[in-house]
């Protein structure tokens, strides 16, 4: 980002940060999450409907290419061999984001990642009451 925007690493990570702190204040005003109404889709089938009933939603993670400074590069280089940063996220049935944790470096394991995001004081991943024992978790 620097080469195309012409401006030192400093300046760019300064206004991200700004820009991202702003949209973490307002998505409590903006972001909904999803009803807990079980989709039509999953009531109708027999074949989903005793494994889905009290599912939510999914949770996966996935690596997005990154750029990162010279002594960081090692722990977001990933087993394919490109730099990237670990993201989880997750989604409701009708396919809307309803969480996303993102800046893990790509070295960091699925389980730490989850561990790290329900237990974060801010931006926490937060199970409705009662579902934890539902919530299913896809890793590939």
């Amino acid at each position: 980002m620097q080469n195309r925007f012409q401006h030192f690493v400093e300046t760019i990570s300064r206004y991200f940060n700004r820009v991202l702190s702003a949209i973490l204040h307002l998505s409590p005003h903006y972001i909904k999450s999803a009803g807990s109404d079980i989709p039509l889709k999953i009531t109708t089938n027999p074949t989903f409907y005793p494994y889905l009933k009290d599912c939510i939603g999914a949770i996966d993670s996935t690596h997005i290419p990154a750029w990162v400074c010279l002594e960081d590069q090692v722990r977001y280089r990933n087993r394919k061999g490109f730099l990237s940063q670990n993201v989880m996220a997750v989604v409701s049935f009708d396919m809307k984001f309803q969480y996303v944790f993102a800046g893990w470096e790509s070295s960091a394991s699925n389980s730490k990642v989850l561990q790290d995001a329900l237990s974060i004081p801010y931006n926490r991943l937060q199970v409705p009451t009662g579902k934890c024992e539902n919530l299913y978790i896809i890793f590939n």
